[in-house]
């Protein structure tokens, strides 16, 4: 079948999507969500397809648009909260939104490829924002989304039960949730504010879910077996497995979580004393 037959290859009407350093979680899915819903229209195809044959040809503009312009590290957690969604979806009618959580597998998978041991390190393991605890959504949320829900007939894609997060979920200086503005009119200036819209509590309650997980814990929930067996993704787990890579450089109140990779020298050095101990390792 030739290449020219899979819609997307070279339509102009189909805009490669872009996303800014600073750019919101809930914006990204959505961008991801609506390319590939415009390139994979009509005919479903599976992981292999895609990997193997033309069937994948229209993911690579969005693959060379990220390998080359993507900084933002929450890129691969969006591929797999969209992933997660097209998953979810009640009708699929003709396996088409299957065939689209392969592609966020795939392009997550291709994108990964072009990147450094440490930059795979920061796009996999770092973690999305934690909930802020005195946020106005969640106050919000806590006394409105349920009735929202029902209002709307909208429902959160995830079973909610005592495992689930709390919705101290993010407020809407969030990666979430995008920014609102409004202008003091004492000051002159503009200042960031959250005002609380249906859409943002919508929002807010269907990726609170996701608040402080890294990129590979939601491939796992997101069932993504096609991209966490990947040679690129596989030797990252090896390494947490081994230890080559850590989470914590230190056990004390002011510690942070981040992921590193460890240092055998300053560890021997800590224990030894001894200034020229052995062992070179990169955070």
């Amino acid at each position: 079948m030739s290449s020219s037959y899979f819609p997307g290859n070279d339509d102009p009407e189909i805009e490669v999507p872009t996303f800014d350093d600073n750019e919101s979680l809930a914006g990204m899915v959505h961008k991801v969500s609506n390319y590939l819903i415009q390139v994979i229209p009509l005919v479903p195809f599976t992981f292999d397809q895609m990997r193997t044959s033309s069937a994948g040809y229209p993911l690579r503009p969005l693959i060379t648009s990220l390998s080359e312009n993507a900084h933002n590290q929450k890129i691969v957690c969006a591929l797999m909260i969209s992933k997660y969604q097209f998953s979810n979806v009640s009708e699929d009618d003709w396996g088409l939104n299957e065939s689209r959580g392969y592609a966020c597998e795939y392009v997550a998978w291709q994108f990964l490829t072009y990147l450094s041991h440490r930059e795979i390190i920061d796009f996999l393991l770092r973690e999305l924002p934690s909930p802020r605890k005195n946020s106005s959504v969640l106050a919000a949320a806590e006394t409105g989304s349920a009735g929202f829900a029902q209002s709307t007939g909208y429902h959160s894609p995830g079973v909610i039960d005592e495992r689930t997060p709390l919705l101290a979920g993010s407020s809407l200086d969030s990666p979430f949730v995008g920014l609102s503005s409004r202008r003091d009119g004492r000051s002159g200036k503009e200042t960031k504010t959250s005002s609380n819209t249906p859409e943002e509590l919508c929002i807010f309650e269907q990726f609170s879910l996701f608040a402080g997980l890294n990129a590979l814990e939601i491939a796992t929930i997101a069932h993504a077996k096609k991209f966490l067996s990947q040679n690129v993704v596989q030797r990252i787990i090896d390494d947490i497995w081994n230890g080559e890579v850590i989470f914590w450089d230190t056990l004390s109140l002011y510690s942070k979580k981040e992921p590193k990779i460890f240092n055998r020298r300053l560890v021997t050095q800590s224990l030894t004393g001894n200034p020229m101990a052995d062992g070179v390792c990169v955070f």
